[in-house]
């Protein structure tokens, strides 16, 4: 599936014309730092250095150019992206957007599926975050292919494939963390595309996981260090030396994997260097993952169907946990998230459930409840509308067999989840949405 994914995103790329990709203000500044980059290569080609003796000029700027060039095309793939969704996919994902709605019967959500795309996808609003990502690509893969010097031109010039393959294999471990970081973002963009999801905020995810990764992979460099102690540090950055103290073959390859595989998951890597921390770092108790809570049952993924990746899409809306989900704008999160808005709807209807229900949560899944709105029904029965009087709940028992059989202490807390989750703002939205799409079904 993935694989067919990408095939399509790389077709979709391919039959967008060199016009179109120009066409904007965002290429205009996508380009600046490539230009920057060009001209510091050509002005390092220029500059008499010990590295370009008994080479000829032109054959080392056509070299330098080879490796600009690659450098630009894998830079500019966050812009690629965008441009090919701009021209091809917008139009498609906003009627797609209005015919589901439709189907369910939520027609008050037209006219802000209309407003909302008209704005999110407006190419200003992606102007900046597009050079960035862009800025960040061309740094990235330049400390990746010049980490270890311009020497890598001359092994390209001069040198066979092996050779080339093997000055690459030399860089510098903080490198090959921006290589798997790198990988994992263009990975993503893909996927947003997929989905039909390509919001801005996708090319500030890609700059703030590079920009952490390397933080990361540079902290781990220097423990790596640390802890086989045979190499050193200079000037507080991490090094490795060609002297006597130097990275074994062996712990010169772990590291290079340690460090890509942080590049691909800093935020694992930065919770297990929290652990090893210990109480040395109580400072910093939450990196901003909803993985990192300490009570588990408030985690996203403690919603059932809610997996990592969507767990990621609702903390880009600032939503970073259950509780937060329970409070969440239904009508904007369904007009903004591209999951479908009955997966929406169960998902806050299990947050709403977590929430109120607290120490009880175990025990009441276990007697087949899950939603808020399940365990609402069952306790006041099919068709109660509860009036606004507090007398009301007072006279009023569980209708559900199931919730008579269990023990007095539960069942008198039950009253007060059931009484919140009813005047809960969001369950009358619930009641709203689900009553709407079985009128039209």
């Amino acid at each position: 599936m993935q694989k067919q994914v990408q095939q399509r995103a790389i077709q979709a790329i391919s039959t967008v014309t060199l016009r179109d990709y120009l066409r904007t203000k965002t290429a205009l500044l996508a380009i600046v730092p490539l230009a920057l980059l060009w001209a510091g290569g050509v002005l390092l080609v220029l500059i008499d250095l010990d590295v370009w003796r008994n080479t000829d000029p032109y054959d080392r700027l056509f070299a330098m150019v080879i490796v600009l060039g690659a450098i630009t095309f894998v830079s500019m793939l966050p812009y690629f992206v965008w441009s090919t969704f701009d021209v091809r996919e917008r139009e498609r994902i906003q009627n797609q957007a209005v015919r589901e709605l439709k189907n369910h019967g939520w027609k008050d959500l037209e006219k802000a599926i209309a407003f909302h795309y008209k704005g999110v996808h407006d190419e200003t609003r992606y102007r900046i975050p597009v050079f960035a990502a862009t800025s960040t690509a061309v740094f990235g893969w330049s400390l990746f292919m010049f980490s270890t010097g311009p020497g890598i031109v001359i092994e390209l010039l001069n040198g066979t494939p092996s050779s080339f393959i093997g000055r690459l294999a030399e860089a510098h471990p903080v490198g090959y963390g921006f290589v798997g970081a790198y990988l994992f973002v263009v990975g993503t963009m893909i996927r947003r595309y997929h989905r039909g999801d390509l919001l801005p905020n996708v090319f500030i995810n890609v700059v703030y996981h590079v920009w952490t990764a390397l933080s990361v992979v540079f902290v781990v460099g220097i423990i790596w260090v640390l802890f086989f102690n045979e190499a050193e540090s200079s000037s507080g950055i991490f090094v490795v030396r060609d002297g006597h103290h130097q990275l074994g073959p062996n712990e010169l390859m772990g590291l290079v994997l340690v460090s890509f595989a942080a590049g691909i998951a800093p935020w694992p890597t930065l919770r297990e260097l929290r652990r090893m921390a210990g109480s040395a770092w109580r400072g910093l108790p939450y990196t901003g993952q909803s993985e990192d809570l300490p009570n588990p049952a408030l985690r996203l993924t403690s919603v059932a169907g809610l997996d990592e990746y969507h767990a990621q899409r609702l903390l880009e809306e600032g939503i970073e946990d259950v509780t937060n989900l329970a409070m969440a704008d239904i009508p904007r999160l369904m007009v903004s998230l591209r999951s479908g808005g009955v997966r929406i709807l169960d998902e806050i209807d299990q947050a709403l459930f977590i929430t109120h229900v607290g120490q009880d949560l175990d025990d009441l899944r276990k007697l087949g409840f899950r939603t808020a709105s399940g365990l609402v029904r069952a306790y006041l029965g099919p068709g109660v509308e509860p009036d606004d009087t507090a007398g009301f709940w007072l006279k009023y028992s569980p209708h559900s067999p199931y919730l008579k059989t269990i023990d007095k202490g539960l069942e008198a807390r039950l009253y007060h989840y059931v009484q919140a989750m009813w005047y809960h703002p969001n369950y009358r939205w619930l009641k709203k949405f689900r009553g709407e799409s079985r009128a039209e079904a």
